[in-house]
């Protein structure tokens, strides 16, 4: 259930707002003089509307370090010893290249 307080209404009965959030799942809204001022939720409701707002960049950093580990399990820390960062990049774009040239002619 929504509802909507007072900053001194749920100051007066901030237990039960707790009970309500933590019991029932309710969403409590806390105004003074008229302004919202919070938002009183569960920490699993905070969690889960938080999930989708993951920054691009921290996605994307995730998503490496979890690409790194699972190469890093699979192949073992041996398998990238001698691998050349530089040499993968310019073959994929030397293979690019050829793709596109393919699709010119």
């Amino acid at each position: 259930m929504e509802r909507t307080l007072s900053a001194t209404e749920a100051r007066v009965h901030f237990g039960e707002v707790l009970d309500g959030v933590a019991q029932r799942g309710d969403i409590v809204f806390v105004e003074r003089m008229g302004n919202l001022q919070a938002v009183i939720v569960s920490p699993e409701m905070w969690k889960h509307s938080h999930q989708h707002e993951e920054d691009k960049w921290d996605k994307a950093e995730r998503l490496m370090r979890e690409s790194h580990e699972y190469f890093l399990q699979r192949y073992g820390p041996d398998h990238f010893a001698n691998f050349d960062v530089d040499a993968e990049i310019d073959a994929g774009w030397e293979e690019r290249a050829r793709e596109i040239d393919g699709l010119l002619r």
